[in-house]
């Protein structure tokens, strides 16, 4: 029996078609307006391989953007637990991990036309051991980054009929990212629980619009001519 997502959904290779596996999965999620929850169980079974996977669970609490002070400081994060279980014919593993994650973000204005967007993103994670068996290892990680962007506007008055002019609006914006290198050699993350790799980014994006300004009756509408 087939039909047209047969190659969709099984591989067209003899030997993966083959494979004898089991999995099981079950999740739960809930939201509230501020934060939400999910939280996950599933279990691996490779019969042909006697191997297995498994998390049992993976719980993960997302906080949204949340602001301390009003239009200048806000707040947002996430914290995961993890336990992953995997064995074999011959040995048996569990590792367990915490990852927490928390973000400060301000909006700020200098000289009144450019606007800056500065970030500070820190991050605490608990490893049930590391690579040398040492029992509650803890890795602490930051990065940042600053985004400043300003509108230029430039106005060419245009009279014909209900075209009121046109208008170039510009918007220049500057990027940068960093993470400064830290040792992370005693961690090994499993799962969802990685690293952070050194970075030190600058990026420059500039967005153009060209608008006519149309006059109707009493009111002023803008039309978008190109972007």
């Amino acid at each position: 029996v087939s039909d047209r997502y047969y190659f969709r959904d099984f591989s067209d290779n003899l030997e993966q078609r083959l494979k004898r596996n089991l999995y099981s999965y079950l999740s739960l999620y809930h939201a509230w307006s501020r934060a939400s929850l999910r939280a996950a169980l599933d279990h691996y079974q490779y019969l042909d391989l006697h191997t297995t996977s498994s998390r049992l669970p993976e719980v993960n609490f997302s906080l949204y953007q949340t602001e301390l002070i009003p239009r200048v400081l806000s707040l947002s994060g996430s914290s995961l637990w993890l336990t992953q279980r995997t064995s074999d014919s011959i040995n048996v593993s569990q590792r367990q991990g915490w990852d927490s994650r928390a973000e400060l973000g301000s909006s700020l204005r200098l000289l009144k036309w450019v606007s800056l967007n500065p970030r500070l993103t820190m991050r605490a994670t608990w490893f049930d051991r590391d690579l040398f068996g040492s029992p509650t290892a803890w890795r602490w990680l930051y990065s940042g980054g600053l985004w400043a962007s300003t509108t230029l506007y430039g106005v060419l008055p245009t009279r014909i009929g209900p075209l009121d002019g046109f208008r170039h609006v510009l918007q220049p914006g500057l990027s940068y990212s960093f993470a400064p290198e830290i040792n992370q050699s005693r961690f090994q993350g499993f799962g969802s629980i990685g690293g952070m790799s050194r970075q030190s980014f600058l990026s420059l994006s500039v967005n153009n619009t060209f608008q006519a300004r149309i006059n109707r009756g009493k009111e002023r509408a803008k039309l978008d001519l190109a972007s």
